[in-house]
């Protein structure tokens, strides 16, 4: 089984098997608390022995929330070590999903000091990860909480871009001491 999941804001996306579902929080900061409970509910109806793969998110996202995924997975990890780690960039998982609507653009994830990462996409290549303020940019641009992924589970998408032909070029990630399988395209 494969357990894949990934936070966007408030909302903390989940899948594993047949089992998919977007929790949201009223207030971001209790985030941190409900993703281990959501994640604690799932884990005790399936069996943590069948989890084969864990498919996160490799940011670039806040901070905390990066930390939580680590967490989680370093936990989930030490009790069943044969468990592979995949990381998948933030911007390859919307780009599975922009790249339907336009070709070229720019992908853009809110900071909480009110500027943004961007990433420059061509076709199904992203160029150029930076921190800049979003305002007068020409290119199409697509910003995370954009209507155009509302109701769309995330999880799902990241799982399902492992087998694509996404990729990215000079994009750097944070391993926080996670082996990170997924560096420069798509298998």
């Amino acid at each position: 089984m494969i357990l894949s999941y990934f936070i966007k804001g408030k909302m903390f996306h989940v899948e594993h098997g047949n089992f998919s579902k977007i929790y949201e929080v009223s207030q971001a900061n209790e985030l941190a608390d409900k993703v281990v409970k959501f994640l604690s509910d799932l884990i005790h109806q399936k069996n943590i022995k069948d989890i084969r793969k864990i498919i996160l998110q490799s940011g670039p996202m806040s901070f905390t929330s990066l930390r939580i995924i680590y967490s989680i997975t370093k936990s989930i990890s030490v009790i069943n070590r044969n468990i592979e780690i995949v990381s998948v960039p933030s911007f390859l998982t919307y780009l599975s999903i922009v790249s339907a609507y336009s070709k070229n653009g720019i992908l853009a994830i809110p900071t909480m000091r009110g500027d943004f990462f961007t990433c420059q996409y061509r076709g199904n290549i992203l160029y150029d990860v930076k921190v800049q303020c979003v305002e007068n940019m020409k290119d199409q641009l697509y910003i995370e909480d954009d209507e155009i992924f509302d109701g769309i589970n995330l999880a799902v998408k990241q799982r399902e871009i492992i087998n694509t032909r996404l990729f990215y070029k000079n994009l750097k990630s944070t391993n926080n001491n996670i082996k990170i399988i997924y560096e420069s395209s798509a298998y």
